[in-house]
Formats: C-alpha cells, structure tokens, sequence
C-alpha cells in the first residue's frame, strides 16, 4: 500500500478534499447583503405612539424590529437591506407576554389600553403596511388609521 507521510493514500486524498469542500462551504461577511440606515415614526391618526415594537418583515421571512420611543419615534440600530417590507405594529403587553394583544381576550369589562395600535395594524397578515428600503439613509413613516 503507498503512503503520504505514513497514512495511506486514500486517506490523505479524503482529508485533502474534505478540506478543500468545507473552505468552499465557509462564506465570509462581505457575502451578505448590505444594510442600509432606517429610522422613522410611527403615528396613528397622525398622533405618535411612545410604545410598543415596530416589525419589519422582508420576502425571506426574516423578522426584525425596533422599539416604539417618544414622539413614535424608532431606529433599527443594524439598518435593513434593500427591498420591500411588510410592516406590523404591536404593544408592549404583546412583545414581552406581559398579557394579551387581542382585546377579545381580555378580562370582561377590561379596556384594551392600548388602542393607538389598533388590531388590524398588530399581524403581518393584516395590516396592510408595506415599506421600501433603498441605498442610502431611510426614513420609514408607519400610519397607521382608524377603520
């Protein structure tokens, strides 16, 4: 049997190429895509919310988000690649389970205490929100209206 540096040839020959397979495999940062800056508002009946948790959903699935500060106003600290967004706003009591979001399941007699976001704005499904993130710096506006 011939040998490389006393292993048997074959065995050399499957090390080289599972070497050579897994630095193929391997992918550096610079392979993703670029974020760009994002901040806005997020209002609804033209009036800011100071809570909650804006949601940007992009054509993968991924999921990212920015809280809801005062004046309505968020910034996603790792920006967003470019492309088209779908957007969804939800409470506070939502993002940290702290209690319901749908006001069906509340307690009788309990109000929703947050009706600046209304249901329809709180899933992906619903509301109907959609942005566009470009080159650049951008400013994403989310109003949300009443009906």
């Amino acid at each position: 049997m011939k040998t490389v540096h006393g292993f048997p040839r074959s065995f050399s020959a499957v090390v080289v190429l599972s070497l050579a397979i897994s630095l193929v495999g391997c992918s550096s940062s610079d392979d993703k895509p670029p974020r760009y800056p994002a901040k806005g508002t997020v209002t609804y009946e033209s009036e800011p919310v100071n809570e909650g948790n804006v949601m940007f959903v992009n054509d993968r699935g991924d999921v990212t988000g920015a809280e809801i500060g005062a004046g309505g106003n968020f910034e996603l600290e790792l920006g967003l690649e470019a492309g088209t967004y779908k957007v969804y706003v939800v409470p506070p009591s939502a993002q940290m389970g702290a209690g319901p979001s749908d006001p069906s399941n509340l307690p009788e007699g309990q109000a929703d205490a947050h009706e600046n976001i209304p249901q329809k704005y709180r899933s992906v499904g619903t509301s109907g929100l959609t942005v566009e993130v470009t080159e650049g710096e951008n400013t994403l506006d989310i109003a949300m209206q009443a009906g």
